[in-house]
């Protein structure tokens, strides 16, 4: 059995070092991952289930609500801030980007971590032991060509895309996000005031809108899902739709909520008010976009400036600058 591993590695396409390499830093990944991932609480996985069973009344099945909030504990707390107002922001990011378990914060953390600290660190370290032992060679030759002052400026380059690349697709998740949501609002606007004119009550057309989005707008259809499930489990309806607006995260929907609350506060009719809105909501989409239709010649004076000035000083001074090399040559 072990000849035969042997074989396959020296069959490999890939030196053995390199194997080494890549399996050194896979088994520091495992152990920070065994030490700072807590054990999951089976007993609140339990509790939550024995909360589903139909006999229980709504009151009592308030552990089916979502726990997000994740409170650093042991040797986690080396990585996970432990200000509260810290955590909250990147946790509500987390959420707007669509990680919503319990363990994203900490999950987020830990790959900075791995990937910022740990990754540098261990090719910094098996490239200095390869250089004190001069088998830098077995490496491969990307890295054999390489002085001391580029591994340096390799190891700080991997440090900063480890921690701060996070942060960067954390952000370009979150706006992709919203802005199909954003263009997938109004329709859902729409198609709830069919429901309710219909004769639907307010959750139901809730519930509705969102098996009929369940395709076109995904991300909108899980939320309102979400939402109405969190009600359905005895959370106070307020909060749970407030909560919706939070993690959806664009203006459109904390203005929808804060409408909706309105109008079930005073019975106003929510068929007229979602009128109002989705109109005023198609409106302000058509002013962003003139806004951007706007802007559009400013940016782009900047990029022809730079791509036709060199033409046009070419075109302009180089006849002069070619007949002034000429006359000097003839002078000479």
């Amino acid at each position: 059995m072990i000849e035969t591993i042997q074989q396959f590695l020296t069959d490999l396409p890939v030196d053995r070092t390199t194997l080494i390499v890549i399996g050194l830093a896979f088994g520091i990944f495992l152990v920070f991952v065994g030490v700072f991932y807590p054990v999951p609480d089976t007993a609140r996985i339990a509790r939550r289930m024995a909360a589903a069973r139909v006999d229980k009344p709504a009151a009592q099945r308030a552990a089916l609500l979502r726990d997000t909030d994740y409170s650093p504990t042991g040797m986690m707390k080396a990585l996970v801030p432990l200000e509260a107002r810290e955590r909250g922001e990147i946790a509500r990011q987390l959420k707007q980007a669509g990680f919503e378990s319990r363990m994203a914060l900490a999950n987020y953390f830990l790959l900075r971590f791995v990937v910022g600290l740990m990754l540098p660190l261990a090719f910094g370290l098996v490239y200095l032991v390869a250089a004190r032992t001069g088998r830098v060679e077995d490496l491969g030759p990307f890295v054999a060509g390489l002085d001391p002052y580029n591994v340096v400026q390799i190891v700080a380059g991997m440090i900063l895309v480890g921690f701060y690349g996070p942060a960067y697709l954390l952000r370009a998740r979150i706006a992709n996000r919203q802005m199909r949501i954003e263009q997938a609002f109004p329709n859902a606007l729409d198609l709830m005031k069919i429901a309710i004119e219909a004769g639907m009550g307010f959750d139901a057309a809730m519930t509705r809108v969102a098996q009929e989005l369940h395709e076109a707008a995904p991300e909108l259809s899980r939320e309102i899902i979400d939402a109405q499930r969190e009600i359905l489990a005895g959370r106070d309806r307020t909060r749970a739709y407030m909560a919706m607006a939070e993690r959806l995260g664009i203006e459109e929907a904390r203005s929808f909520v804060a409408l909706l609350l309105q109008s079930i506060q005073f019975g106003t009719s929510a068929a007229q008010a979602l009128t109002v809105y989705s109109e005023e909501m198609r409106q302000r989409r058509e002013l962003r976009a003139q806004e951007k239709a706007n802007k559009l010649p400013v940016q782009m004076s900047a990029v022809m400036a730079f791509l036709m000035l060199p033409a046009l000083l070419l075109i302009s001074v180089g006849p002069a600058v070619t007949r002034y090399l000429s006359f000097m040559e003839l002078t000479n």
